[in-house]
């Protein structure tokens, strides 16, 4: 039996905490503040939310490079070539639903302009939990609406972040 290692999930993790760290260094240039902001609002600012997702994303990112070493150390990989075969018939779905994914947020920042944040945050998480998979339509409804209202809220009344309202909501 011959083992061999899977790199695809190391690397990705190591990209992800590469670009999340890149991501965590740029904040204070992409969100800046006034200086009273300082005096003001104490902790908690328009950086902080950036903050805590980049935090996450790289606290997420070692875990998953660490469970991936552990992984490879722990499974033999010995496949035949049905099984082989399986995989990849998978892996190219996998490939097909990230690329949907990706084009629907690019869509979502299009459709934002147009539709508005809650209307267009209700297509995206739809779009996401079609390309997921295996979701009952009223539980894309329910969490497509549970998800867009409070988050506009949310955005509105908490951080003052005032987002396209659309056409339909004007």
């Amino acid at each position: 039996m011959s083992q061999r290692w899977n790199y695809k999930n190391i690397i990705s993790a190591l990209v992800t905490l590469i670009i999340a760290f890149v991501i965590y260094i740029s904040i204070p240039a992409q969100v800046k503040l006034p200086k009273f902001a300082y005096e003001v609002a104490g902790s908690f600012n328009a950086r902080t939310v950036p903050y805590f997702l980049t935090i996450t994303i790289i606290i997420l990112s070692i875990i998953d490079f660490f469970l991936s070493i552990r992984m490879n150390l722990v499974k033999n990989i010995t496949k035949t070539d049905v099984e082989q075969q399986e995989e990849n018939k998978i892996k190219s779905h996998n490939y097909i639903g990230v690329l949907i994914a990706f084009v629907s947020i690019l869509l979502w920042i299009i459709f934002t302009i147009y539709f508005g944040f809650r209307l267009a945050t209700i297509f995206l998480v739809i779009t996401v939990m079609l390309v997921i998979g295996h979701c009952k339509w009223w539980q894309m409804v329910l969490l497509s609406f549970i998800l867009s209202i409070p988050m506009d809220y949310f955005l509105k009344a908490v951080l003052r972040v005032y987002l396209p309202e659309g056409i339909f909501f004007e």
